[in-house]
C-alpha cells in the first residue's frame, strides 16, 4: 500500500496505537517510513510515543500528537464523595498477567481483612489468569463482576473510590479504561508504562507491588489528597480533548485534496 500510494503522488497517515516498535526497532516500520518519505505522515497518542518513534526511525513527513481523551465522553466535574463505607479499589479490562492481574491480587490478598476497602475487577479473564482469580475469589479477597459492557462499564467505573492500573503489557500505549475513569473523576494510580506518565499525575505512578501496596494504604488512610489530583485531570483532560480535536482537524484538513469534496 506504502508503495502504490508513492508511485501515485498519494499522501498517507499513520495512526499509531502500540508501543511495541517503539520499545524496539523493528525492520518492517523502518522500512515503511523509508519507502512513504515525505507522503508518509504520523499520528500520535502522546509526546511519549512520538519522541520515542523519532528516535528510532527517520521520518520525513508531518506528525502531530491526537489524544485518546479526545474520542471519550467527559462526565460532569467530580463532586464529594456521597457513598458510605469501604473504599471501592478496583481494576478493570482484559484480566491478564500482562496486565497486572497477579499484582493486583497480591495487593489485594495483602489487604484482606481491612475494613476500610473493597477490592474489585471487572473484564474478562484470560486463560492464564483463570486458577489466579478462582484462588483469589475462593479467598475472598476480590470480587469479579465478570465481562462489563456500554452502561455495566461506566457503571462499575463511576462506583470506584480508586482504579488501579498495574500493566507492563508490551503493547500498551493510551489505554481508554484510563481516560474513561479520569472522566468520571475517579482517582488511577498506574504503572509507568506507555503514554500513563501524561495520562495520570506523577504522583500518582508507582513501579511494582510494593510501591503499588504502600501507595494504597496511604489512600486508604487519607483519600483527599488524591480526590484533589483527580478533578485536577478531570479539568485538564477537557483541555487536552479539546486541543486534540483542533489539532487533528487542522492536520487532516492540510491533506484534504483541493479543488473537490473531502474524500
Amino acid at each position: 500500500t506504502v508503495v502504490a500510494s508513492r508511485a501515485c503522488g498519494i499522501e498517507l497517515v499513520l495512526h499509531h496505537h502500540t508501543f511495541f516498535y517503539i520499545h524496539r526497532r523493528v525492520g518492517l516500520m523502518a522500512a515503511i517510513c523509508r519507502v512513504g518519505g515525505r507522503r508518509l505522515h504520523h499520528v500520535f497518542l502522546c509526546e511519549r510515543m512520538r519522541d520515542g518513534f523519532l528516535q528510532r526511525y527517520a521520518v520525513a513527513g508531518d506528525s502531530t500528537v491526537v489524544s485518546n481523551a479526545a474520542f471519550v465522553p467527559l462526565g460532569p466535574a467530580p463532586g464529594p464523595r456521597d457513598r458510605p463505607g469501604p473504599l471501592r479499589v478496583g481494576m478493570f479490562g482484559n484480566l491478564m498477567a500482562a496486565k497486572g492481574l497477579p499484582d493486583f491480587l497480591d495487593v489485594a490478598a495483602r489487604l484482606h481483612g481491612d475494613d476500610r476497602a473493597e477490592l474489585h475487577v471487572g473484564g474478562k479473564v484470560e486463560p492464564d489468569m483463570v486458577a489466579g482469580l478462582a484462588a483469589a475469589l475462593d479467598a475472598g479477597h476480590v470480587v469479579h463482576h465478570g465481562a462489563l459492557y456500554g452502561e455495566d462499564k461506566v457503571a462499575f467505573l463511576r462506583g470506584l473510590d480508586l482504579l488501579v492500573f498495574p500493566s507492563r503489557y508490551s503493547y500498551e500505549a493510551e489505554p481508554l479504561v484510563v481516560w474513561e475513569a479520569v472522566g468520571h473523576g475517579v482517582p488511577v494510580v498506574a504503572y509507568p508504562i506507555g503514554c500513563l506518565g501524561e495520562q495520570v499525575s506523577t504522583s500518582h505512578l508507582v513501579d511494582g507491588v510494593e510501591e503499588l501496596e504502600r501507595w494504597v494504604r496511604a489512600f486508604l488512610a487519607d483519600p483527599r489528597a488524591a480526590r484533589a489530583v483527580a478533578a485536577e485531570r478531570h479539568a485538564a483532560m477537557a483541555q487536552l480533548a479539546q486541543d486534540s480535536r483542533d489539532r487533528f482537524t487542522t492536520f487532516v484538513g492540510a491533506r484534504r485534496p483541493r479543488g473537490g469534496p473531502p474524500s
